[in-house]
Formats: C-alpha cells, sequence, structure tokens
C-alpha cells in the first residue's frame, strides 16, 4: 500500500511536488479471547468471554446470545472483569430458573 504526500502550496503558485512513500500495511491481529461459560436457556445461547486489551485499557468482559454481542464492559484488574463473569451468569442461570417454573394457578372463588 502506498500514500502519496505532496510538498508544497498551489494557492501561492508554488510547485507541488510530489512523491509516493511507502506505508506499512497495518495488520488487525485478532485478541484472544477466552471463553469462560455458555448457557442455554429456552432454545438460545448465553456465552461469557474475556479478552486482555493490554496494560492501558485492562481486561473486557462480553455476554453473547446466540454468538451477537449482547452487553461489553472493560475493567481495570481481571479479578473484577471475573466478578462481573459471576455476576452476569448468576443473573441468566436466576432467569432460567424463574422461567421454567410452573405457573402459579390462581385461586378459585
Amino acid at each position: 500500500m502506498f500514500q502519496r504526500v505532496y510538498i508544497g502550496h498551489t494557492m501561492c503558485g508554488m510547485d507541488v511536488r510530489e512523491f509516493t512513500m511507502a506505508s506499512p500495511l497495518l495488520v488487525h491481529s485478532p485478541i484472544a479471547t477466552t471463553d469462560l461459560w455458555a448457557l442455554d436457556v429456552r432454545g438460545r445461547t448465553w456465552s461469557g468471554h474475556l479478552r486482555f486489551l493490554g496494560e492501558s485499557l485492562g481486561w473486557e468482559f462480553s455476554l453473547q446470545r446466540n454468538h451477537a454481542l449482547s452487553y461489553s464492559h472493560r475493567f481495570a484488574t481481571h479479578q473484577a472483569a471475573m466478578n462481573e463473569a459471576r455476576a452476569q451468569r448468576a443473573i441468566i442461570e436466576a432467569l432460567s430458573r424463574e422461567q421454567t417454573r410452573e405457573p402459579v394457578p390462581a385461586p378459585s372463588m
């Protein structure tokens, strides 16, 4: 990939000199993601993932539903990200238990 660089001003009647400079290709390497857990709830797959984004950005926890991003949050420490992963899993497990319970029949009068 090459980049064109212009030197000079055209407004003042000066020459505009052009040269081509090689610029390195930007290679986007995928960030390694750790799959923490996956739950099947009523035909939907919920999964928790953890990624390390670097010293300045910290850790990211992401929650996916059927392989689509549903929730994401960054944390400064690994422990904080793991706590969020545990909390999100507990919420999903509680909701799945709540939805699978038999409905309580209404009292007859």
